[in-house]
């Protein structure tokens, strides 16, 4: 088997700030949740023309079915720790094995 990626753990820690004198809490949702049109699987029927919509289609390209709807499915999983950052880390490894290009990761 190729490269073997592990999920980085989600931060769901509330994070407080302060907008013109009002306190604010924060629990972070997944990546996922904001950018699930761009990549082409959000509820949104006329997803947006993008970067990660093309990587997300090219990736989609190349799975077998039950791998990509298992990808997506994780994506959505607000439970899931596998996120945008695991993806894109990925993307561009898999972009480097085809050009022959070394990557670069922020997790090796």
């Amino acid at each position: 088997m190729g490269k073997e990626f592990t999920t980085a753990k989600n931060r769901h820690k509330p994070i407080e700030f302060t907008l013109d004198g009002e306190d604010y809490v924060f629990t972070p949702p997944k990546l996922a949740r904001m950018t699930a049109d761009l990549f082409g699987f959000g509820d949104d029927d006329e997803a947006q023309d993008g970067v990660a919509k093309a990587a997300m289609d090219w990736l989609s390209d190349g799975l077998p079915e039950e791998q990509r709807e298992r990808i997506i499915s994780r994506l959505r999983d607000p439970e899931d720790d596998f996120d945008v950052p695991d993806l894109t880390d990925i993307i561009k490894w898999l972009v480097s094995k085809v050009s022959g290009r070394p990557s670069t990761s922020r997790r090796g």
